[in-house]
C-alpha cells in the first residue's frame, strides 16, 4: 500500500502527471526561511519573479515514508501546481535526486494541483515542460541550494512518455541558452510509455494476436485478429499523414479511423471486462481498472489530510483522474504526436535513456515501444537492429533466476554535455507496476518487489551522435542544423528597442552607401556591418535604459524589456539586408543619374522620388505571394542567409557549454570575434599594401608582354590556369561566400567553369570564331532555368500552389522550423495583394505623368517576366544561392519591341531587373526571419518600414550630393566623386538602347548563331531528364544544368579567377573538411564564414576613409605589376593593323 501511494502522491498529486520528487536533498536549507502562514515557507527566485514555491514539511502521520517528506505548490498566475517530495532513505545530501511523473495527460488539474477563476489549462507537453524547468530551478537553487550539483533522474510510465523526453529537451537547451545553474540531468527513464502513438497502435496486434507477450494462447480470437490486420494498414497512413501534419482536424481523424481496432478491447474495459494494462488480468474497477486506485481517492479525501497538506476548502475533491484536463490536452495534437526527436535531441547531449516495458501492458505495449525505438535514426541503429537477445538473470530470493533477455550495442561516444565519456541507450520490457530502484535510487529493492517482475527485457545501447546530427528532424539539412538552433525561444521581439536600431542602422547605412556609389572607387558596406555596429549599441540600451512603461497612442511598450536578444537584433537585420539585398537597391538612382549627368535628360525630383519607390517596392507584394513556395518548404534552404543566422545566435549565446569538434575548443564567439579582427588588419595586405595579391598571377609577373602565357594564366583577363588568389574579396565578390554553397552546387559551377573557361572558350578563341582572337580572352553567358525547374522540381512547385490555396499534401513533410513558425499569426495573401496593386498603381501614375516613354503595357511584360522568372531564380537561389540574372533577357525583349528607343528600354530593363533581384532579395529575408523565429506579422512591419525608411533617405542623400559636390560626375569632381557606376549604366543604356539587340542577333549578323544557344539551354535538361529516367542509376540526376550553365554567367565583369578559386575553397571546406571533420565544419564553417564577410567589410570600411578617400596612395612593384601585365592590359593575340578593322564593317 505504501507503494503505491508513493507512486501517485509522486506522480498523480504533484502537478496533473508531471511528477514530483523523490530521493532528494536534506531539509538544512529550509532553516533559512521564514514561516508563512504559520506553517509554509515561501521561495522565490530573481530569475523567475512571477513564480514561487510554497512547501512545508509533513510527518508519518499523512505517509509512513520512513524519511523526511514536504508538500507544497509551485504557484503562478493562478495556478497552483502540487508536489510531494520525500527525502533519502540512506544519505540525502548524496543521494541522486529523482523525479518520477505518472501518465495523464495534464500537468495542472490533477490531484491537489488546482487554478483560480480558470486561467488557461495548459494544452501540451511543452508548455508543461515550460513550467515544470521553472519549478525545478526555484527547487534545485532556492530551496535546497546545496543540492544543486546532484545527479538528477526523470523517470515515469504511461503518458509520461510524452513528458518526459519533452521535459528533458527543455531542461537541456535552457542549460545551454541562459545564464542560470545548470540542472545536472543525468537520465531518463521510462516504463511502457506513450512514445510514438503510431507504433503504439501497430503493437496491438502482436499483444492481441499472438503468444509473444508470454501468453499461452492469444487474447484475441481470428474473427478480431483479422478486423485488426484489416483496418490496420488504413490505420497507419492517417497517423503518419498526421505525423507530417500536425494539424488538430487532421489528427482527430485517426480515432474515426483507428476506433475500429482500439474499440474492440477498450469497449470491455470496464469492471469485470479487460484490463489494458495487464492483459491476464479481469478489469477490477472501472477506468484504471486497479481497486488500489479507489483506496488512494478515499485515503486523500480524509478530512485530516487535506488539513496536514493544507488544501483549501474549495478544492477539496481529490480525483484519480482529471477531465478536464485530458479535454485541454484533447484542443491540441499532444495526444496525437510523437517525441523520437526529443529522445534522439537527450541522447546526443550525452543524457541516459533507459526503455522498459512490461509484457502485458497493451495501452503502451513493447510490441510499438520495440517498433520505434528500432526505427529511431541514430549511429547505433544499425548494430542495434541486427543485434540478438541474450539472456538477462536477475537475484529473486538470494538466487539468479532468468527474468527476460535483452541486447546491447556500445559504440564510442566523447559526451557533447555531461564530461562521461559514455552513455547508454536502454531499451527494456518489465511489467506494468514500477521497480522501487527506479523511482527510489537510494535502497536495493527487496526480494518480494524483484518478484513482481514478469518477463522483463531490456536492451543497451550507445552511440557516439555527431554534433547537429538529426537533431530534431530528417527534413532539417545539415547545413541549416548547423546554423539554426530547432527551438523556438520566448523572448521579446517588436520592442521599441528593436525598431530605434533598426531604422536608425537602416537610415546610416542607406546614407554611407548611397552617397559613396557616387565616389571612384565606390564603397558598399554590407548588412555585417550593421549588425556587429548595433551590437555593442543593443547592449548599452540594455544597460542604461529604464524598464519604465509608456503608453502612445493606446500601445503600451517599455524602452527596456530586458536582456537585448537575437530576436531584436534580428530586425536591425532584416532592415539592413533590405537595404543592401540587390545593388544596395540603388540601381534606380544610378539610372536618373546617368540621364541627369551624362545623357542630359532633365530629371525632375517627383521623377526621383516615383522611380525609386516603384523600382523597389513593386515586387515586395509579389514575393509575398511566393511565400508558400520559397520560404515555409524545408528544402528551400536559402544559405545565403545561414551566417546571419549563425552570427545572430552566435553574438546572443551566454554562458553556452562549448563542445570540443575534431580537438578544437574555442568557441564560436570567440573565433568570430577572432577572424573578424584579424580580418580586418589583414584586409589592408590585399587592400592597399599589396593589391597584387588578389589576383595572385605571378606567372604572368615573370613574362609580362607574353601574350599567350598572360591568357593562359592570367587572372584578369584570362583563363587564370593556375587560380590563386590571397583576397576573399576576390572570392566572394561575385558568386558570395563559398562556404555556404552545397557541395553538389559546387560541383556542377566548378565543372562548369572548367568545361567553358577551359575548354569550350579556348576553343573558340583560339580558333578566331567571332573575331575572338582581336579580342581579350572572354567567355559568352547562356544558361537555363525553367525548363529543369519544371522537369526537377514540379513537385515543389506543385505542393506550394497546394498549400497557397489551403490545401495539404501528404508527401510534403514540414521541418521543425515551420512547425514552429505555425504559432503565430500568419500574413494574409490579401496584405501583400494590396501592398501590389498599391505600388502598381503608383507606377502606372509615373508612367503617365513622367516622360519615361515606356507604355502601360510595357509594365505589365515587365511584371510578367518577374513573375514567370521568379519561381526558378528563387529555387536556385534557395536550394544552391546561385543568383540568375534577368538583365540579359530583359535587355533583349525591350531591344526588340522598342528598338532604337533608349528611354524605353532603360525604364523596362529596371523594372524587370530590379524587381526580380529585389523580389528574391525579400524572399531571403523572409527565409531569415523563418529561421529566428520572427513573427510574420512583425517581419512584414519591419521589411515595409525598411523600405520606405531606405527609400526616402536614398532620394534625400542623391538629391543633397547632385546639388552640394562640386563639379559632380565630371573629371573635375571633389574628392573624385566621378560617379562610375552611373556612368557605366550610361555606356550600357545606349549600347542596348540605341545599337540593341537586332543588330547584334539578326539574320546576317555576326552573332546570330548565339541565338541556339537559348534552343540548346531549353532543350538540354529534357534531354537529360529523359535519360535520367531511362537510366535511373546513372547518376545522370546529379547533373544540375541550370548551375553548369550559370557557371560563367557573371562574365564579365567576373574572370576566371573568381569563379576557379571560389571553386577551389568551398569544395575544401563543403567537400573535404564536411566529410573529414563534420564535427568541427558544423561548429565553424557558417560563423567562419560571417566573419570572413564581416572583416571584409570593417576592412574596406578602414581603407575606405581612411586611405582611399583622402587621396592616399602607395606605388610601388606590389601595387603596380598586375597593370603592367598583357594580362592587365588586356592585350589581344592580334592586333589590328593601322587604319584597318576587324568583324562586320556595319551593324545595320
Amino acid at each position: 500500500m505504501r507503494r503505491w501511494f508513493a507512486e501517485w502522491s509522486l506522480a498523480g498529486l504533484f502537478a496533473l502527471a508531471k511528477g514530483a520528487v523523490a530521493d532528494s536533498e536534506g531539509s538544512q536549507a529550509l532553516l533559512s526561511c521564514n514561516y508563512e502562514d504559520g506553517s509554509f515557507r515561501t521561495f522565490r527566485s530573481p530569475a523567475f519573479p512571477s513564480h514561487s514555491i510554497r512547501i512545508k514539511e509533513q510527518n508519518d502521520e499523512v505517509c509512513d515514508a520512513g524519511s523526511k517528506q514536504y508538500t507544497g505548490w509551485l504557484e503562478f498566475q493562478g495556478k497552483h501546481i502540487f508536489f510531494w517530495y520525500f527525502d533519502s532513505l540512506n544519505d540525502p545530501l548524496t543521494d541522486p535526486l529523482t523525479l518520477w511523473l505518472t501518465g495523464g495527460p495534464g500537468p495542472v488539474g490533477t490531484g491537489l494541483s488546482y487554478v483560480d477563476s480558470h486561467p488557461d489549462i495548459p494544452t501540451s507537453s511543452k508548455i508543461a515542460a515550460e513550467d515544470m524547468y521553472i519549478f525545478l530551478q526555484i527547487f534545485m537553487t532556492e530551496v535546497f541550494p546545496e543540492r544543486r550539483q546532484t545527479p538528477f533522474h526523470i523517470a515515469g510510465e504511461s503518458y509520461a512518455g510524452h513528458y518526459i523526453p519533452t521535459l528533458s529537451r527543455e531542461i537541456l537547451r535552457q542549460n545551454q541558452v541562459f545564464e542560470r545553474p545548470e540542472i545536472p540531468l543525468q537520465s531518463i527513464l521510462i516504463g511502457n510509455g506513450y512514445v510514438s502513438p503510431l507504433d503504439t497502435l501497430y503493437g496491438y496486434y502482436e499483444t492481441l494476436c499472438t503468444t509473444k507477450p508470454g501468453v499461452d494462447e492469444p487474447v484475441f480470437n481470428q474473427t478480431r485478429c483479422h478486423i485488426i490486420s484489416e483496418n490496420l494498414p488504413r490505420c497507419i497512413s492517417i497517423y503518419e499523414v498526421c505525423y507530417r501534419y500536425p494539424d488538430e482536424v487532421l489528427c482527430k481523424a485517426t480515432d474515426a479511423v483507428c476506433g475500429v481496432i482500439k474499440e474492440l478491447y477498450h469497449n470491455e474495459s470496464h469492471a469485470g471486462g479487460r484490463d489494458p494494462f495487464d492483459i491476464t488480468r479481469t478489469c477490477e474497477v472501472d477506468h484504471l481498472c486497479f481497486s488500489q486506485t479507489l483506496e488512494i481517492q478515499k485515503y486523500i479525501n480524509k478530512p485530516s489530510i487535506w488539513a496536514a497538506l493544507g488544501v483549501p476548502e474549495a478544492v477539496r475533491n481529490f480525483s484519480i483522474e482529471s477531465t478536464e484536463v485530458a479535454s485541454a490536452f484533447g484542443t491540441t495534437t499532444d495526444l496525437y504526436s510523437n517525441v523520437m526527436n526529443e529522445i534522439k535531441y537527450t541522447l546526443e547531449h550525452g543524457v541516459d535513456v533507459l526503455i522498459y516495458n512490461g509484457n502485458l501492458d497493451l495501452a503502451c505495449n513493447t510490441a510499438g515501444n520495440l517498433r520505434w525505438a528500432e526505427a529511431l535514426r541514430w549511429n547505433g541503429q544499425a548494430p542495434f537492429t541486427s543485434e540478438d537477445l541474450k539472456p538477462w538473470y536477475s537475484n529473486v530470493g538470494g538466487s539468479k533466476v532468468k527474468a527476460g533477455s535483452f541486447k546491447e550495442v556500445f559504440v564510442s561516444v566523447p559526451n557533447a554535455v555531461s564530461g562521461k565519456q559514455r552513455f547508454a541507450f536502454d531499451m527494456g520490457s518489465k511489467k506494468e507496476s514500477v521497480d522501487i530502484s527506479v523511482c527510489q535510487s537510494s535502497r536495493e529493492p527487496t526480494n518480494d518487489e524483484r518478484a513482481e517482475a514478469l518477463e522483463p527485457q531490456i536492451y543497451t545501447q550507445e552511440t557516439q551522435l555527431e554534433i547537429g546530427d538529426d537533431t530534431d528532424d530528417d527534413v532539417v539539412s545539415p547545413e541549416v542544423r548547423a546554423s539554426v538552433p530547432a527551438d523556438d525561444e520566448d523572448i521579446p521581439v517588436n520592442t521599441f528597442r528593436a525598431w530605434f536600431l533598426g531604422i536608425v542602422g537602416t537610415v546610416i547605412l542607406t546614407a554611407l552607401n548611397q552617397f559613396f556609389q557616387l565616389h571612384s572607387p565606390p564603397l558598399f558596406l554590407s548588412a555585417y556591418l550593421a549588425i556587429l555596429v548595433t551590437f555593442p549599441c543593443g547592449r548599452l540600451m540594455e544597460a542604461v535604459l529604464p524598464e519604465r512603461k509608456w503608453k502612445i497612442l493606446g500601445w503600451t511598450f517599455t524602452t527596456n524589456p530586458g536582456r537585448f536578444n537575437q530576436k531584436e537584433h534580428c530586425i536591425v537585420a532584416i532592415m539592413a539586408s533590405l537595404v543592401t539585398a540587390f545593388d544596395n537597391g540603388s540601381l534606380a538612382t544610378d539610372v536618373y543619374v546617368a540621364f541627369e549627368k551624362f545623357l542630359h535628360i532633365p530629371i525632375s525630383l517627383g521623377y526621383r522620388f516615383m522611380f525609386l519607390l516603384t523600382t523597389q517596392a513593386l515586387s515586395f507584394g509579389i514575393a509575398g505571394l511566393f511565400h508558400k513556395f520559397l520560404v515555409e518548404p524545408a528544402a528551400c534552404v536559402w544559405p545565403g542567409v545561414l551566417p546571419t543566422c549563425s552570427m545572430l545566435y552566435t553574438m546572443h549565446q551566454r554562458n553556452k557549454q562549448n563542445e570540443e569538434a575534431d580537438g578544437w575548443k574555442i568557441s564560436r564567439m570567440k573565433l568570430f570575434t577572432v577572424v573578424i579582427l584579424c580580418g580586418a588588419v589583414y584586409q589592408l595586405l590585399p587592400g592597399f599594401l599589396f593589391t597584387g595579391l588578389t589576383t595572385f598571377a605571378w606567372i604572368t609577373w615573370i613574362v609580362p608582354n607574353n601574350v599567350t602565357v598572360n591568357q593562359v594564366f592570367g587572372a584578369v583577363s584570362g583563363m587564370d590556369l593556375l587560380p590563386m588568389t590571397l583576397d576573399w574579396n576576390q572570392i566572394t565578390g561575385y558568386l558570395g561566400s563559398p562556404l555556404l554553397v552545397p557541395t553538389w552546387a559546387l560541383t556542377n559551377v566548378f565543372c562548369g567553369s572548367i568545361f567553358f573557361l577551359w575548354i569550350v572558350s579556348p576553343t573558340l578563341h583560339w580558333s578566331n570564331v567571332w573575331q575572338g582572337m582581336y579580342m581579350p580572352f572572354s567567355s559568352s553567358k547562356t544558361f537555363d532555368n525553367t525548363v529543369h525547374t519544371a522537369l526537377y522540381h514540379r513537385r515543389e512547385i506543385w505542393y506550394g500552389l497546394l498549400a497557397s490555396i489551403g490545401k495539404s499534401s501528404v508527401e510534403e513533410k514540414p521541418d521543425i522550423h515551420a512547425r514552429l513558425m505555425k504559432k503565430y499569426k500568419q500574413v494574409p495573401l490579401w496584405w501583400y495583394g494590396c501592398t501590389f496593386l498599391a505600388i502598381f498603381s503608383i507606377s502606372v501614375a509615373f508612367l503617365y505623368v513622367y516622360d519615361t516613354g515606356l507604355p502601360w503595357y510595357g509594365l505589365i511584360l515587365a511584371i510578367a517576366l518577374h513573375v514567370i522568372l521568379l519561381l526558378p531564380t528563387g529555387i536556385m537561389m534557395a536550394y544552391c544561392n546561385i543568383k540568375l540574372s534577368t538583365a540579359v533577357i530583359s535587355a533583349l525583349v525591350a531591344g526588340y519591341i522598342w528598338p532604337g528607343r533608349m528611354m524605353n528600354n532603360v525604364v523596362f530593363k529596371i523594372f524587370t531587373l530590379v524587381s526580380s533581384a529585389q523580389g528574391l532579395g525579400y524572399i531571403s529575408v523572409m527565409k531569415l526571419a523563418h529561421y529566428m523565429k520572427i513573427p510574420p506579422r512583425v517581419t512584414f512591419a519591419a521589411q515595409c518600414t525598411g523600405i520606405i525608411v531606405s527609400w526616402l533617405t536614398q532620394t534625400a542623400v542623391n538629391v543633397w550630393a547632385m546639388g552640394n559636390v562640386e563639379d559632380i560626375c565630371t573629371p573635375e569632381a571633389s574628392n573624385s566623386f566621378l560617379c562610375p557606376l552611373a556612368a557605366g549604366y550610361a555606356t550600357n543604356a545606349t549600347f542596348w538602347g540605341l545599337i540593341g539587340p537586332k543588330r547584334l542577333f539578326s539574320e546576317g549578323s555576326m552573332y546570330r548563331s548565339m541565338l541556339w544557344f537559348f534552343l540548346i539551354g531549353a532543350a538540354s535538361p529534357i534531354v537529360l531528364y529523359l535519360l535520367d529516367r531511362r537510366f535511373p542509376r546513372a547518376m545522370l540526376r546529379k547533373i544540375h544544368l541550370p548551375a553548369i550553365f550559370a557557371s560563367t554567367a557573371s562574365i564579365p565583369p567576373a574572370t576566371a579567377a573568381n569563379y576557379m578559386a571560389w571553386g577551389i575553397v568551398g569544395l575544401y571546406f563543403n567537400g573535404h573538411l564536411k566529410r573529414r571533420y563534420r564535427r568541427w565544419w558544423m561548429k565553424y564553417n557558417y560563423i567562419l564564414s560571417a566573419g570572413l564577410d564581416a572583416a571584409l567589410a570593417v576592412g574596406n570600411f578602414l581603407i575606405f576613409f581612411c586611405l582611399a578617400y583622402p587621396g592616399v596612395q602607395l606605388k610601388w612593384f606590389g601595387n603596380e605589376i598586375t597593370s603592367r601585365t598583357a594580362d592587365g592590359m588586356g592585350v589581344p593575340l592580334r592586333m589590328v593593323e593601322r587604319g584597318r578593322t576587324f568583324g562586320p564593317r556595319t551593324w545595320n
